[in-house]
């Protein structure tokens, strides 16, 4: 599935697959926070789709929930 994250709406699909991924895997949000160095406050935001993240936070917590981060090339 693309997401475009620049967007409002792709940073909300964005969290919404991670907490699907986070709760389908038995993790709290506590867990995910803990192995991915970051605040339990910047998971709920990433999947409350309120947060531009920065893609080292980004790929730390896509590793956690052992996600891919793939990029496309945009056309101009």
């Amino acid at each position: 599935m693309e997401i475009d994250v620049m967007t409002k709406e792709g940073r909300k699909r964005l969290g919404k697959q991670f907490r699907s991924v986070r709760k389908a895997q038995g993790w709290d949000v506590s867990q995910v926070a803990c192995m991915a160095d970051v605040k339990e406050s910047t998971i709920e935001k990433i999947e409350a789709g309120v947060f531009n993240v920065p893609l080292d936070v980004l790929t730390r917590v896509a590793d956690v929930l052992c996600c891919d981060i793939i990029l496309n090339e945009k056309e101009i």
